[in-house]
């Protein structure tokens, strides 16, 4: 759901109340406590609820969904994961047991233009969530992170966020930082 209901006031979970203007899809109908849900199809057309979804939310959503074959999608702006993002040359290095756990398993948008209006530009997201991939670092935007379920996709984004601080408060300091060897 992508709406303005959805995503102010505070956070449900520990460290993550600055997740605003956060979009989730699945592609089951979603039962959530507390706010309304929005039924749609792949073209966006409200199928139950009241309010109409965010343009740039559906081609994104509906391209993952459909190209990726992805059942959930969380799209956030995260602090310190969007931070990565507008880093020149961002890539979430391997600083600590955490990181480790998305090795190999993060995408890049090293090509952020601007906001997605066009089905193309969905497609293209879509793509770069290939294979393995669960997370897209979206440069200059925000973070991504698909899973078979809520709960794999949502653990998916609070451990990638805490990777993400402990990266800023490691390039805080101002020090060289120090990678985890490649045999590990």
């Amino acid at each position: 759901r992508c709406s303005p209901e959805a995503t102010q006031g505070p956070g449900s979970g520990p460290g993550l109340e600055a997740a605003v203007s956060a979009c989730v899809s699945v592609v089951r109908r979603l039962v959530h406590d507390g706010y309304a849900v929005e039924v749609i199809d792949s073209d966006g057309t409200v199928l139950a609820g009241r309010h109409a979804v965010e343009p740039t939310a559906m081609y994104i959503h509906a391209a993952v969904h459909r190209i990726a074959a992805k059942a959930c999608v969380l799209h956030t702006h995260m602090p310190h994961a969007t931070a990565l993002c507008c880093l020149q040359d961002f890539e979430l290095l391997m600083l600590d047991q955490n990181a480790c756990r998305f090795h190999g398993r993060i995408a890049y948008d090293r090509h952020y233009s601007g906001m997605a209006l066009e089905a193309s530009e969905g497609a293209r997201v879509a793509a770069l969530l290939d294979g393995n991939k669960s997370v897209l670092f979206m440069g200059n935007h925000g973070v991504m992170v698909v899973g078979t379920s809520v709960a794999e996709a949502f653990n998916t984004l609070y451990y990638f966020e805490r990777a993400a601080e402990t990266y800023v408060t490691a390039l805080a300091t101002g020090k060289p930082l120090r990678t985890l060897s490649h045999n590990i």
